[in-house]
């Protein structure tokens, strides 16, 4: 268990209230809110079943309202930094939604290769105040993992196809979408971080996409 210093309650896209873990003078809050009931970022759906996928899931800012504005989905989480995946499984707790979500901690990839993310770069208040967001360009603190494909997530869901996913992972979208599978994916929405026109070559045979 971590040292929680802080908790803020807010309330779903759709209405339910909520209570999330945050770490004070962080980004913690700002994703929260920004996800929240009339900010909801990435247009969070209801009334879906089956199972949902987190890429860059934080600390779940995403991933708890998202499943208490659906009962019967599950998730499954990518997060590569370990002070972040504890506080992801401890915000599920918090909520009650531990057994419907599914952790993969590691950078999200397009292979099992080692990846490097950095974070924590203290040098500056922009990079104190976004400590735990990671990013291949950023100096400070580094974790070394495996990547975790596409692939992995199906395993977790016993092969069934992904209803909706958010994607938020400064770049790591690009290898993560080279996956053959990603045409297993129904509804992708998120952040690009290097450039549209890579995301639309690598989703275009396989999706609608816009902007």
């Amino acid at each position: 268990m971590i040292n929680t210093l802080g908790a803020i309650s807010v309330e779903t896209p759709h209405g339910r209230p909520y209570s999330m873990a945050i770490r004070p003078d962080t980004s913690d809050a700002n994703t929260v809110f920004s996800n929240m009931a009339g900010n909801d970022e990435y247009r969070v759906p209801s009334g879906l079943s089956g199972w949902a996928l987190d890429v860059g899931a934080h600390i779940g800012a995403v991933t708890v309202p998202l499943l208490l504005d659906n009962p019967e989905l599950h998730v499954v989480a990518i997060e590569a930094l370990p002070e972040n995946v504890s506080l992801l499984d401890e915000n599920l707790r918090r909520n009650g939604l531990r057994d419907r979500a599914a952790i993969l901690a590691g950078p999200a990839s397009n292979s099992h290769a080692k990846v490097t993310v950095g974070y924590g770069d203290m040098a500056t208040d922009f990079g104190r105040h976004h400590e735990f967001i990671g990013s291949p360009t950023v100096s400070g603190r580094t974790v070394t993992a495996k990547g975790t494909t596409l692939a992995d997530v199906l395993k977790l869901t016993d092969d069934e196809d992904i209803a909706w996913m958010k994607i938020d992972c400064e770049a790591c979208e690009y290898p993560f979408f080279e996956s053959p599978l990603v045409g297993r994916i129904a509804f992708i929405t998120g952040e690009h971080h290097a450039g549209f026109d890579r995301i639309k070559a690598l989703l275009d045979a396989t999706h609608v996409v816009t902007m």
